[in-house]
């Protein structure tokens, strides 16, 4: 295995056992845990990880883009993380009660202050994980995180038999970063220099755009959280979190992977903009047929999905999951758009863009919310708008892709997977009824792969071509 291509697989594992290790911890909390105290644990964890994307991109993309980096620029981005880390945990601390009242839950300030040191650990790890980054030192990355989680979903999954309730969620999540952040804090050599206000400048002028499309991206979903829950309440607020905790470690996992690997990769051309065209092309093929099937199964196989892991009492989040799912897919597949357009120089595009589908969302969310749950999903979605609009202008004018050409590459797969849908679901149809929940979705699951894969296989030559080719 070539040097590049074992780094691919220390990012892939890393993500690989984050999106399993969440998924697994947020099964067991949500088959345990009432639905108010799900509810309330996913209020609590929705306000720090609208703060953790503030912190932790802040300078991320702009060391790793910079051409030269100094030790001045490493030593004035560490000092100003933490600083900032301080500033938001702060805030926090001293507005729980306010939040807590605003969504209409009073027990959330007990979690929030506790859960609030979170905001310190992403600042003490988010410079050296973007150094790491830099230099591609995804193994140092992967173990650290690994053994993190892995320590805190097991004193959390404990308490949680103990009967520690919403606490063991909290627990989970602060052992976890804490730990993170201690041991690669341990493996990092310090950062020589204090923060210099010369080169704090360019970083931020660089990092605002960036730091505003991770927050938009990954604190979409936390903010409509708390405003359902604050219109509808916790039991809502649980029926939300649910849908989008069955999707997002795909999604996590997928996005996350492609990102910190692509984009230090891609960096190298940062000055070869018509340079990326075929490979933009080319990855959104990949991706696409790769991802239009995880999603067009996860949502066709959603209401037994829940059944079978988290338990009868959370059906209404099928339709919801199945929204959460069609909204991930499309943004997903504009994902190395993004990277495109921000190793070209141009982060800002990216961010006018997640500006535009966040005030969509979150408009059209609070809109619905008068109406009930579902409106509000509805409200939601309409965030897939500009991604499939704006954005693909954007890279038309940076890589001179033409639109039909940006969308060429994805008919196949998408025809492919809607063959795959209509034999899953007819099958639920016919068999339902007589096979047990967990034989069924197996063989959903099963029938699935076989037919994506030998559709893809009649009609797909680049497919087709791998496939002949490695065997």
């Amino acid at each position: 295995m070539s040097s590049l291509a074992k780094k691919g697989a220390w990012v892939a594992l890393d993500n690989m056992s984050a999106a399993a290790l969440a998924f697994l911890f947020f099964v067991l909390t949500a088959r345990y845990l009432s639905q108010e105290e799900f509810g309330v644990a996913a209020l609590a964890l929705g306000v720090i990880q609208i703060a953790q994307p503030l912190i932790e991109s802040l300078f991320h993309d702009a060391l790793i883009q910079k051409t030269e980096l100094s030790d001045a620029d490493i030593a004035t981005a560490a000092s100003a993380s933490v600083v900032w880390s301080f500033v938001l945990t702060a805030a926090i601390c001293v507005f729980s009660p306010f939040i807590s009242e605003i969504l209409s839950t009073p027990s959330l300030a007990i979690f929030l202050v506790p859960l609030s040191s979170i905001c310190i650990f992403t600042g003490l790890a988010a410079v050296p994980a973007a150094i790491a980054r830099r230099h591609m030192e995804f193994r140092r990355l992967a173990i650290r995180t690994i053994l993190g989680r892995i320590t805190g979903i097991g004193i959390g999954l404990a308490m949680l038999w103990q009967g520690f309730g919403v606490w063991s969620v909290v627990a989970q999540a602060i052992i976890s970063s804490g730990l993170s952040a201690a041991l690669l804090l341990v493996a990092s050599p310090r950062p020589t220099g204090r923060l210099n206000w010369i080169q704090l400048k360019p970083l931020i002028l660089f990092g605002l755009p960036t730091v505003g499309t991770q927050f938009l991206w990954y604190a979409n979903s936390r903010l409509i959280t708390l405003i359902i829950g604050g219109a509808l309440g916790p039991i809502a607020a649980g029926n939300w979190n649910v849908a989008t905790r069955f999707v997002e470690p795909l999604q996590a996992l997928l996005a996350t992977t492609v990102g910190q690997f692509l984009l230090p990769l891609l960096a190298r051309k940062n000055d070869e903009s018509h340079a990326m065209q075929q490979p933009f092309l080319t990855g959104t093929h990949a991706m696409a047929t790769v991802l239009m099937p995880s999603f067009f199964g996860l949502a066709a196989c959603s209401p037994i999905a829940l059944v079978v892991l988290v338990g009868e009492k959370w059906l209404e989040a099928a339709p919801i999951m199945q929204l959460v799912c069609l909204v991930n897919l499309a943004l997903l597949i504009r994902q190395l758009a993004e990277i495109a357009l921000t190793v070209s120089g141009r982060p800002r595009y990216t961010f006018y863009t997640h500006i535009i589908a966040t005030s969509c969302s979150l408009i059209g969310s609070a809109s619905g919310a008068y109406f009930g749950l579902m409106p509000s999903v509805c409200g939601w979605s309409t965030r897939a708008i500009p991604f499939l609009t704006i954005n693909v202008i954007f890279v038309t004018k940076v890589l001179g892709i033409s639109y039909i050409d940006q969308i060429s590459p994805l008919w196949r797969p998408l025809t492919a997977s809607c063959v795959m849908v209509a034999v899953i679901l007819y099958l639920e149809h016919e068999f339902g009824s007589s096979v047990s929940s967990i034989n069924m979705l197996l063989i959903m699951i099963s029938a699935g792969i076989i037919t994506y894969g030998s559709t893809l296989l009649c009609f797909d030559p680049t497919v087709k071509a791998i496939v002949l080719r490695r065997i």
